[in-house]
């Protein structure tokens, strides 16, 4: 049975997203401002082995820290960096859409105040 992926952003700044057997935490969730960069920090699970989390921080938008991340986590976990470099590419995809919808949203709150004010 394949587990959909899926980003659960019930908190901001503690965004969790799993995809098959990893799960994947953001730590400090990100900045809706800089569109050139996503800066995060992860704490990659696999199997929900708690003990053997594996820490990273990094820009997602930059292809060598990606390609050291999926190397150094791959190694720590035993997992394929194929597969890794697939998750990675889906977090990345569904942090954009998350970004994009908190500051739509963010903008939509600042529209509607701004008519009721005139």
């Amino acid at each position: 049975m394949n587990i959909v992926p899926k980003l659960i952003a019930e908190n901001p700044e503690l965004l969790l997203y799993i995809d098959g057997k990893l799960h994947i935490t953001v730590l400090g969730g990100i900045k809706l401002t800089g569109f050139d960069r996503l800066k995060v920090t992860l704490k990659i699970v696999s199997g929900g082995n708690t003990n053997r989390a594996f820490r990273h921080n990094l820009d997602l938008y930059n292809s060598v820290h990606t390609e050291q991340l999926i190397e150094k986590a791959g190694d720590a976990l035993d997992v394929a960096a194929a597969e890794l470099a697939g998750v990675i590419s889906r977090l990345t995809a569904a942090l954009e859409d998350y970004r994009t919808e908190r500051l739509e949203a963010k903008t939509g709150r600042k529209e509607t105040a701004q008519r009721g004010r005139t």
